[in-house]
């Protein structure tokens, strides 16, 4: 009896021989190995992908499978899955790759080695542990918009938020979170720790529970302050642990912004979702994104509205404000080394004239800003300044 004689069989292995196949729970079809001898897959079994001479496509039955535990170990080549979903826990080791090209309901996800590049997903309520604290490196690459529900990332490991192979395909978003955990996103960056989350130039998202706003922001912000330049000694920026962006690292005029996601969107008409980047978030959410150095309210553009921001907020060093308020170089403060960040992508029309409601400090280092900035953007700056004291000048004549 076959069915039997797969339940006798908790642990099969993929025939390395099959570059091609189909993994379903037809007691008929054998692509696995117990041992020598060819064997059909039923779920709760443990299976175990390992090295093979080729690259090799498994397609899932449409019904989907849910395995004990699915070990991708391989230490070459690629293991591509497509079809439907598969369930059960993922372990990832070995130096190879691993692509999960559908959508998917994995429970929990260790990636120890090698690249999970996924284009599907994992499933919303997985848990995924990148890196396991040692020398190896391992990567997670999140090809597509994607959720889950908690993202530890250990040294070694590395979060890629990508745009996957398809040419003009829209930046990534990855949410971590379910709006229960306080705490969704752990990386580590202590010591010598490597842990890292690259948006590129993408984005991400943590929903944590209503009333954490606080903390998630500051945990988002301490992340990102880390990547940005945590290895310190006049190293390249976005060269520590954390959050980083291996776009901004190519490109000084971008950056990485992130904001308490009420800051930034509308959620208009009493509304308790709105988009972020073409994902969906909830109210009690962080989201960060790759954009210019200068936008404060994460729109993908430097204009007015953040000038106002930088404005209100110059000169305060305190330490504590966010880049949301203009503070664009992540100490907590904002200065004339803001202003110049802002300035230098200043793209629309301005005068000379002082900003309403900012200090005489601010004013007389806009002098200097300019000075730092090729026009056209100091005219276009001075252009934004001019619109905003418009209103003034009519109220006196």
């Amino acid at each position: 009896n076959l069915s039997l004689d797969a339940r006798r069989i908790p642990n099969l292995v993929w025939n390395p021989a099959r570059t091609t196949g189909l993994w379903d729970t037809d007691p008929g079809n054998r692509p696995w190995l117990d041992g020598t001898r060819p064997s059909s897959f039923e779920n709760t079994n443990n299976v175990t992908f390992g090295d093979a001479p080729n690259d090799i496509a498994v397609t899932v039955d449409d019904f989907g499978v849910s395995p004990g535990t699915m070990s991708v170990t391989n230490a070459a080549k690629t293991y591509t899955f497509t079809g439907g979903p598969i369930g059960g826990n993922l372990a990832k080791s070995g130096a190879g790759t691993m692509v999960l090209a559908s959508a998917n309901q994995f429970a929990q996800v260790d990636v120890m080695g090698g690249t999970l590049r996924v284009s599907g997903s994992l499933g919303s309520d997985a848990i995924v542990t990148v890196g396991s604290s040692g020398t190896s490196v391992a990567t997670f690459e999140a090809a597509a918009t994607q959720t889950v529900k908690t993202l530890t990332v250990n040294n070694g490991g590395v979060v890629s938020v990508t745009r996957g192979d398809v040419s003009g395909a829209p930046a990534s978003v990855l949410i971590v979170g379910d709006n229960l955990n306080p705490a969704p996103l752990t990386i580590q960056t202590g010591g010598t720790n490597t842990g890292r989350v690259d948006v590129g130039t993408g984005g991400l998202v943590v929903d944590h529970p209503t009333g954490g706003d606080a903390a998630s922001l500051a945990t988002v912000r301490g992340y990102i302050a880390s990547g940005y330049n945590g290895a310190g000694g006049g190293a390249a920026v976005w060269s520590g642990a954390g959050i980083v962006s291996s776009g901004a690292a190519a490109d000084s005029s971008k950056s990485v912004g992130y904001a308490l996601a009420t800051e930034v969107l509308p959620f208009a008409n009493g509304a308790t979702t709105d988009t972020f980047m073409g994902a969906s978030v909830d109210k009690s959410s962080v989201v960060v994104r790759f954009t210019l150095a200068g936008d404060a309210t994460l729109d993908g553009a430097v204009d007015f509205n953040d000038l106002v921001k930088l404005a209100q907020n110059y000169d305060i060093a305190d330490g504590s404000r966010d880049w949301n308020q203009g503070d664009f170089t992540y100490d907590g403060n904002v200065d004339f080394n803001d202003l110049v960040k802002l300035a230098q992508n200043y793209n629309v029309a301005l005068p000379p004239d002082g900003v309403p409601g900012a200090s005489a400090a601010f004013e007389a280092d806009l002098a200097r800003a300019f000075s730092a900035v090729p026009e056209p953007g100091s005219l276009a700056l001075l252009s934004a300044i001019g619109t905003m004291l418009l209103p003034r000048r009519r109220r006196r004549d």
